[in-house]
């Protein structure tokens, strides 16, 4: 996207003032933004947690008193540990890096602040988090000291729940990769290690899931591209597999220069607010992001990870991660999900653990863009990231189930791509439930205010939480966001780029049942039809095809679903039934030879033409009864063939030849007179009908012959013959 106001980027600066011009006039006039439902899934109590990176990038131990304090605020029902990346050189016997020579530097020049299992049994017990993902050292450890580190871990309370078989062992070309590169060459070198582990604690452990490490695919690099299919090909004994949500605030391919890059501006944020929607459609992806049927995927890291542009540490960073999180819930298999991570700079961390939150250039961050403006961070207060990710962990504290809620209608926001324009939904949110309230957790992602109707979902009110911030604002004290708490009204007004939490006491109805009765067969025939019916008591219907009735009449192959409601704000229902319509064959064309018109025992040959092929079909001349692709017709008729398939019983009719078959005459003749006359007097016989000619035995071509008597017999005349 272009940033400075040259010729060739003036269009693009102008269509976007233009767009947010629209947006603010359409929240003026529009009708207020209804809420509604969708369908609903299940979330354990475990799903929504923090990758408990303390030590890397918090510099602080688990034992921090003011880590203690904190945490609790966010809610964590899950914690990783210990950190990811640390995860792999990690001694569980002394709660720090292995001495070993293979440690990469940056892990190794760090402040000795060791965390060890008890250590993080405290920070575990003080936060009320209920599981824990442990992450073994598949790296620089072995299988029987992971498997007594499991053992320890269950010894102190620190039940062996869900296990993670090491960390990114698919990246190459980094500090972190040179010693996996030695240890696991290949993808397939880690499937056939991840099953052997998996085998052996499950020994142990039975009852414990544990996850292989799959890559979200976001570059190019070989061992990327492979990874997944390669390890799936050699694994075996997973429950679950592990990806890294990561993704910067721009198109990785972006035609920006780099002053550009590091001019961060308000034109910038909405394709930064993008980002999030389009690593999702990659993470959905099912054939990308790879896992067996059954299965779990476990997110175990995600945050903005942008290395070129200085942009952690904004609001609008902080409204990219609470994103990312609600959009992980849209995959049912999706069970774990921990951000990264709980404190530090503000790179990663939820909370500042010191005062110079935005000093990037030293420790873990150094290889992140600061930005020019350093301000001073509160110790220990919350960052642009925590301020919203509070927010998720409490509407989701507890909860059941969870729904995407339906915003109509829902502005969109404008994103420039290497000159493509991409529309996205500028309100995102989730309704999070369980047997005595609900929370909705919504974003605004649009620079304008937003007007919700909100007591058709909420009839009996509520109260709500709202946190905003212009969207470029860096957060380092609590001054730079406004909150604000109060009783829900009907209708309210959120703010630009804000993050809104909506707690009531009402439980919306379980989604009602629907089913479709088919007043007819699922299979026909191209030219039929069938009535597919939702069924009576709800009082809206959306099927699959745009029709909003309860009857359809279907006369196309595909699946056909219904979304039934029974309330306007409530679950919809839905059922689906697939209906095949079979084709026919290819219309015939026959052809006739001879004449069309003949005489009563003559014939006339109809056959199909030469131009048409059809195999496993049978033929039937309905007028005659032939069974063959021709027939010698002998009968007067509008003859046609009929092609029946013999898989489907659909059938083709050809065109039609009319044959005229005429009866051939049948002349009656008669006496003129007497029919007797002697000697030479003769009689005359005539032919009763009139007829084009006459050709008479003995001769004669006129109607009328006349015959005379030939024989004598004594005399007399004898009858005369009929000639």
């Amino acid at each position: 996207m272009t940033k400075n106001l040259h010729p060739a980027g003036c269009k693009w600066y102008f269509l976007f003032v233009f767009v947010n011009l629209l947006a603010v006039s359409y929240s003026i006039t529009a009708q207020n933004i209804s809420l509604g439902l969708s369908t609903r899934r299940s979330i354990g109590p475990d799903i929504f947690g923090f990758d408990a990176g303390t030590t890397i990038r918090g510099g602080s131990s688990c034992v921090n008193p003011y880590l203690l304090a904190k945490m609790p605020a966010l809610k964590p029902k899950v914690y990783r540990f210990p950190d990811g990346a640390f995860a792999n050189w990690y001694n569980w016997r002394v709660g720090w890096v292995y001495d070993d020579v293979n440690v990469p530097e940056k892990y190794a020049n760090l402040t000795k602040v060791p965390n060890s299992l008890e250590d993080y049994k405290i920070l575990r017990d003080a936060s009320g988090v209920q599981s824990t993902i442990l992450d073994v050292n598949m790296l620089t450890s072995t299988i029987t000291d992971q498997i007594a580190m499991l053992k320890h871990a269950d010894s102190i309370g620190i039940p062996v729940k869900y296990v993670e078989l090491g960390n990114e062992f698919y990246l190459e070309g980094d500090e972190d990769s040179t010693y996996i590169l030695e240890k696991y060459p290949t993808p397939s070198d880690y499937g056939i290690a991840a099953s052997i582990w998996a085998d052996s604690i499950h020994k142990y452990f039975p009852d414990a899931k544990i996850a292989a490490q799959g890559v979200f695919d976001k570059n190019s690099k070989p061992r990327r591209k492979i990874w997944n299919d390669s390890v799936l090909a050699h694994l075996h004994g997973e429950d679950a597999m592990t990806f890294h949500f990561y993704y910067g605030s721009a198109d990785a391919d972006s035609l920006e220069t780099t002053a550009e890059k590091l001019d961060v501006n308000m034109q910038d944020v909405p394709d930064w607010l993008y980002q999030p929607y389009r690593a999702w459609e990659i993470l959905r992806d099912k054939s990308i992001v790879k896992v067996r049927p059954g299965k779990e995927i476990w997110i175990t890291e995600f945050n903005l990870s942008d290395h070129e542009r200085p942009t952690h540490g904004y609001w609008t960073h902080g409204l990219f991660l609470a994103l990312q999180n609600l959009l992980l819930l849209q995959d049912d298999r999706i069970t774990k999900i921990t951000p990264h991570d709980m404190c530090g700079t503000a790179v990663y961390g939820s909370y500042f653990f010191d005062t110079e939150g935005f000093e990037f250039g030293n420790g873990i961050d150094s290889n992140f863009v600061a930005t020019i403006e350093k301000p001073t961070t509160t110790f220990w207060g919350l960052t642009a990231t925590g301020n919203n990710t509070i927010m998720v962990g409490n509407a989701m504290y507890n909860k059941s189930t969870a729904s995407p809620i339906q915003f109509s209608p829902n502005p969109q926001v404008l994103a420039i791509e290497k000159d493509d324009s991409i529309y996205y939904n500028g309100l995102f949110g989730y309704l999070f439930n369980n047997d005595t309230g609900s929370d909705a957790l919504i974003i605004n992602l649009t620079g304008n205010s937003q007007v919700l109707t909100t007591n058709i979902m909420f009839p009996s009110g509520g109260t709500y939480e709202m946190r905003y911030a212009p969207a470029l604002r860096l957060i380092a004290t609590a001054e730079d966001v406004t909150v604000v708490n109060a009783t829900l009204p009907s209708s309210f007004t959120i703010a630009p780029y804000s993050i809104t939490r909506i707690s009531a006491s009402t439980i919306p109805d379980a989604p009602p049942t629907v089913s479709i009765t088919v007043n007819g067969p699922t299979t026909f025939c191209a030219g039929d039809s069938v009535q597919l019916d939702a069924g009576a008591g709800h009082i809206s219907y959306v099927w699959s095809n745009g029709k909003t009735t309860r009857k359809i009449w279907v006369t196309a192959t595909g699946d056909y679903s219904v979304k039934a409601y029974d309330h306007p704000a409530g679950y919809y229902g839905e059922a689906a039934i697939y209906i095949t319509v079979n084709p026919n064959p290819t219309k015939p064309n026959i052809k006739v030879t001879d004449n069309k018109i003949f005489c009563d025992g003559g014939s006339a040959l109809l056959y199909l033409g030469p131009n048409f092929t059809y195999t496993n079909v049978s033929y039937l001349w309905p007028l005659t009864g032939h069974t063959t692709p021709s027939a010698s017709i002998t009968t007067s008729g509008n003859h046609y063939l009929k092609i029946t398939s013999i898989e489907t019983g659909c059938y083709a009719v050809s065109d039609t030849e009319t044959i005229t078959v005429n009866p051939l005459p049948q002349p009656v003749i008669s006496t003129v007179g007497p029919q007797q006359a002697c000697f030479d007097a003769g009689v005359t016989l005539q032919v009763n009908q009139t007829y084009n000619s006459y050709d008479w035995s003995g001769g004669g071509t006129l109607q009328t012959k006349k015959i005379y008597c030939l024989r004598y017999v004594l005399g007399e005349c004898e009858r005369c013959e009929r000639l």
